[in-house]
């Protein structure tokens, strides 16, 4: 299930409905929750979409991400059987999703872990943020993940920012952050 939250104008909010009411992929979805707030001020308020979105979860876990964010083929199925597997409900554990990127406009979306390696080896992907923001993302351990599989143990450092799946009942992003920067590492460090 997919709670979305979307930043848009009245204008922009008829058309996103007639575009979603005639979409071959989205008009028979059935678990997609849309949840529109209108725009209002000249900051673009990222974590008070965040929270609507998560208000609205319907499952007792949460996987905390982006809307530009790809997920591998098979993710879900995965992600419930780690979560089972590691026990997160009786325990104040995240479990940290790796996350990569392309600097590519158009690139094959890699169909398992072992295409997804090659494809870092050739450069055609990168570990998130390896160019921009390394300290974001490094806590991950992306040279044990290459060889991981099953989970293995991360420990928090400043700045991390990892894409997380967690119980929903977390606390709510602090929406005194507005546009981009910080926002997700004050949100971690508060699950901390």
């Amino acid at each position: 299930p997919i709670s979305l939250t979307l930043y848009m104008s009245d204008a922009e909010a008829q058309q996103f409905l007639s575009y979603a009411l005639s979409s071959e992929v989205l008009k028979d979805r059935k678990n997609i929750g849309y949840h529109i707030v209108y725009k209002e001020g000249d900051f673009y308020p990222v974590n008070l979409l965040r929270n609507v979105a998560l208000q609205q979860v319907n499952t007792p876990y949460v996987f905390l991400t982006d809307i530009d964010f790809l997920p591998m083929f098979g993710l879900y199925t995965y992600l419930k059987k780690s979560i089972q597997s590691l026990d997160l409900e009786s325990s104040k554990k995240a479990l940290v999703v790796p996350a990569f990127e392309t600097q590519r406009y158009r690139t094959s979306f890699p169909r398992s872990k072992a295409e997804l390696l090659r494809m870092l080896d050739m450069g055609t992907l990168f570990t998130f943020r390896y160019h921009v923001w390394t300290k974001g993302h490094a806590p991950t351990n992306y040279a044990k993940w290459r060889s991981a599989t099953t989970p293995y143990r991360v420990q928090w450092e400043p700045d991390y920012e990892p894409y997380v799946v967690v119980r929903k009942d977390i606390p709510e992003y602090d929406t005194r952050f507005v546009g981009f920067g910080w926002n997700k590492v004050s949100h971690i460090m508060e699950l901390e």
